[in-house]
C-alpha cells in the first residue's frame, strides 16, 4: 500500500486515524490492551485439521467463504465458549508465554493488516489470536496454526522434497513493539519464546527437521520470567 496504492491485494493499509498526506507522521498510540481471541474461522480450521479423511490424510480448510469480507471480532465469542477458547488458545506459543487472557503493550505505527483479508489468512493457517480490546478489529498478534506441513529436503537428492507434518517451533508476529517494555531481567514473553524455540533447533545443515516444541513455562506466571527462572529453562532446552 505504501509503495503501490493501486495494488490488487492491499493486505497492509494505512490506519484510519492516520493522515496519509503527511508522510512524515506516525501514529503514537502508547500502551494499549490486547485480548487473546479465537475466531470462528480459526476454530473451524483447528477442528477440520484434526479430522482424518478416509484416505488417512488430514482435512484442512483452504478458503474462507466468498461472502466473508471482514474478520471476526472479539465480541463475536460468547461467554459459553470461554473454556473452548482457552483449550484452543493453548495450542499457541504466544498464549503460553503471556499466560494471561490479555497483555498491555506499547504501539507506534501507522499501518495495519487490512481487516478485509483476515478470514482468508485464518482459513489458510495464519491465526490472529491477539486483537485490540476496544473494538476487536485491529490485528495485534499473529501466529501460524500448528501443526503445519514443512517441506524437508532429502540429503541424498537435494532436488527432492518430502512433506512432513510437524509443529513449527515459533512463528509469531506482533503489531506492537515488545522491545519497548522488554528488560534484561524482565524480558518480553515474545522474546523468551523465540530464544527457547531457537534452543530446540538442530545444528545448521544437518538436514533434519526441528523437534516439536515443549511447553517450557506453561504454568509460569508472567512476573516469574526473571533470570532466576529463565536460566534453568535454558539449560533444559
Amino acid at each position: 500500500m505504501e509503495f503501490n496504492p493501486d495494488t490488487n491485494y492491499p493486505v497492509v493499509i494505512d490506519m484510519p486515524e492516520f493522515n496519509p498526506g503527511d508522510m512524515g507522521g506516525t501514529m503514537r498510540l502508547g500502551s494499549r490492551r490486547t485480548m487473546f481471541f479465537v475466531s470462528p474461522t480459526v476454530k473451524r480450521y483447528i477442528e477440520d485439521s484434526s479430522t482424518p479423511k478416509s484416505n488417512g490424510t488430514m482435512e484442512i480448510a483452504t478458503n474462507a467463504s466468498e461472502s466473508d469480507e471482514t474478520g471476526d471480532r472479539v465480541g463475536d465469542v460468547v461467554e459459553d465458549d470461554e473454556e473452548t477458547a482457552k483449550h484452543l488458545l493453548s495450542k499457541f506459543n504466544s498464549y503460553h508465554y503471556v499466560n494471561a487472557d490479555h497483555i498491555y503493550a506499547r504501539h507506534r505505527h501507522r499501518y495495519e493488516v487490512n481487516p478485509t483479508f483476515i478470514k482468508h489468512f485464518e482459513a489458510n493457517g495464519l491465526a490472529f489470536i491477539g486483537r485490540d480490546a476496544d473494538h476487536g478489529n485491529r490485528m495485534e498478534i499473529g501466529e501460524l496454526i500448528r501443526p503445519i506441513t514443512i517441506h524437508k529436503v532429502i540429503p541424498k537428492d537435494a532436488g527432492d522434497l518430502k512433506n512432513s507434518e510437524r509443529q513449527h517451533p515459533y512463528f509469531v508476529g506482533t503489531q506492537f513493539h515488545p522491545e519497548y517494555t522488554s528488560r534484561p531481567m524482565t524480558p518480553s514473553p515474545f522474546f523468551v519464546g523465540l530464544i527457547l524455540a531457537a534452543r530446540t533447533q538442530q545444528s545448521a545443515g544437518s538436514g533434519q527437521l526441528p523437534p516439536q516444541p515443549k511447553p517450557w513455562i506453561s504454568k509460569q506466571q508472567p512476573a516469574s520470567l526473571s533470570y532466576n527462572s529463565l536460566f534453568p529453562l535454558m539449560g533444559d532446552a
